[in-house]
């Protein structure tokens, strides 16, 4: 029995030994099914926690739409922010001053940012079925609201990735954090009225936890 204790315990080592030696051998592929499965699975869980926080029995789950959301931010935005992270921001802003890390963050923020919650917008509009002039307009229509959620959380965790994440972990960390706002989002909105006060829907919250 304690020989079973102690091979259990061992596993997360194996497994995190296991996954740094994928990240170095094959970081793209290891980040787009990192990315796959954590925001696939945020986006459920989101759904689960606020149909049993509203305590409503008749909101149906969308595994579907969570598996296709998955699918497209792990082959289209895990390679972007792959190279973002690891290729371009340390070249154009290089050094690991506070100056420059917290000018990192004002790239992620202003100029990183609005671009990707503007995308995400509206590819979660089409993912839902939306023909292209319906998604420009909602994106449009949600864009600044959006925004302002996403700068709640993100300088804070763009900071602390650019000052204490390896390189290579830096998108598997803003992954983390986004499954993890996705739950806090759930707990803050699991009042109904708070969604109609704060206007919010399920594609701003895809877009928030994809934002940073």
């Amino acid at each position: 029995m304690t020989e079973i204790l102690r091979k259990i315990g061992r596993l997360p080592l194996k497994f995190g030994n296991w996954y740094d030696s994928k990240l170095k051998s094959r970081p793209i592929i290891t980040k787009m099914a990192t990315t796959c499965v954590i925001t696939g699975a945020a986006d459920l869980t989101s759904q689960i926690l606020a149909k049993k926080l509203r305590k409503d029995q008749e909101r149906e789950l969308h595994p579907i739409y969570s598996l296709k959301y998955g699918l497209y931010c792990g082959s289209i935005n895990a390679p972007y922010m792959h190279f973002y992270y690891t290729h371009f921001i340390d070249k154009v802003i290089p050094g690991v001053t506070m100056k420059s890390i917290w000018m990192k963050v004002a790239c992620d923020q202003f100029i990183f940012s609005p671009i990707f919650c503007h995308y995400m917008l509206f590819i979660i509009a089409k993912l839902n079925g939306m023909n292209n002039k319906d998604a420009a307009k909602k994106m449009r229509k949600n864009y600044w609201h959006t925004q302002l959620m996403a700068w709640k959380v993100w300088p804070i965790a763009c900071f602390i990735n650019y000052c204490f994440m390896p390189v290579r972990y830096r998108v598997f960390f803003l992954n983390m954090v986004g499954f993890f706002w996705a739950i806090i989002f759930c707990f803050k909105n699991s009042n109904p009225g708070n969604y109609e006060e704060n206007n919010i829907d399920r594609d701003e919250a895809d877009a928030i936890i994809n934002a940073p």
